[in-house]
């Protein structure tokens, strides 16, 4: 919206006409009409969302959602230890509300799922742990490889493309100190201010979304779990149960302290309109 009112904007300046016997250009007011409308509704829709905090709530919702797995797979495994607990000191002022959420629900304590599966044969707490190695494990190792390559790409692309873009308008900018356009003056002036506004925004936009930053947190949950991921086969191939549920513990730790610094990078630039 804030590149459309300026589109409109420059069209107001430069597209104009001189009518017969005027002393002065006729100015489309409509061009100026499209650039104040657009403004006024980035910034209503600015402000609906900062009142709302969908910013906020979608990064807590994620926060919230990363937990409940993590819980969900410690019971499973018998890991008779709170996820609310598990947090680290770093991350905890963030994660308040999430932890107290965690700790208030209605289900059984870990503390009775860990009883539950010490109670069980051993051919039991092998199929439940297996079923955790696939369905948590595994799956995180190819979901963190996925986020990884996809932040990335984000990241070039919107910086490259920025550059180019921009990099257009600035070429466009030393055209125009040796060719006389005649009447397609305005419009290339329109073109080349344009091509370096969005250029420039998308470029802002791409720090602002912390691609790249989040690509290298992402390449680190992978050798994590990726690494996990072995221990448990090493582990399971013994029989070592005991061995086996610690690694799902130790995930489970790694996997919030993760996500808790991921709500951190992520809060710490949350989407506004700046107005400078």
């Amino acid at each position: 919206l804030l590149f459309v009112s300026m589109l409109g904007f420059h069209l107001f300046g430069h597209l104009t006409s001189w009518p017969k016997g005027a002393d002065h250009p006729h100015y489309n007011s409509d061009y100026l009409w499209v650039a104040v409308l657009a403004v006024l509704a980035a910034l209503v829709l600015g402000m609906v969302a900062s009142i709302r905090n969908f910013d906020r709530r979608r990064l807590d919702y994620r926060a919230l959602a990363e937990a409940l797995r993590v819980r969900i797979w410690w019971c499973v495994a018998g890991v008779g230890k709170s996820v609310a607990l598990a947090y680290p000191e770093q991350v905890r002022g963030e994660v308040g509300w999430i932890r107290q959420a965690v700790r208030n629900l209605s289900a059984p304590s870990s503390e009775e799922f860990r009883e539950a599966f010490d109670r069980a044969d051993a051919g039991v707490q092998r199929q439940r742990l297996d079923s955790v190695r696939k369905g948590w494990i595994a799956d995180q190792v190819k979901q963190h490889f996925k986020g990884h390559h996809r932040q990335h790409r984000k990241s070039n692309l919107l910086r490259r493309g920025g550059m180019a873009v921009a990099g257009a308008g600035w070429i466009g900018m030393a055209v125009l100190l040796g060719v006389d356009l005649g009447h397609w003056m305005h419009a290339s002036l329109v073109a080349i201010g344009m091509l370096t506004i969005a250029g420039g925004l998308t470029i802002g936009y791409s720090e602002r979304r912390t691609h790249e930053e989040l690509a290298n947190q992402y390449q680190r949950a992978h050798q994590v779990f990726r690494n996990g991921l072995r221990e448990i086969d090493a582990r399971l191939a013994a029989d070592d149960i005991a061995g086996a549920r610690a690694v799902c513990e130790t995930l489970g730790v790694e996997a919030l302290n993760e996500n808790g610094q991921w709500l951190t990078i992520r809060r710490s630039k949350p989407v506004e309109i700046h107005v400078a």
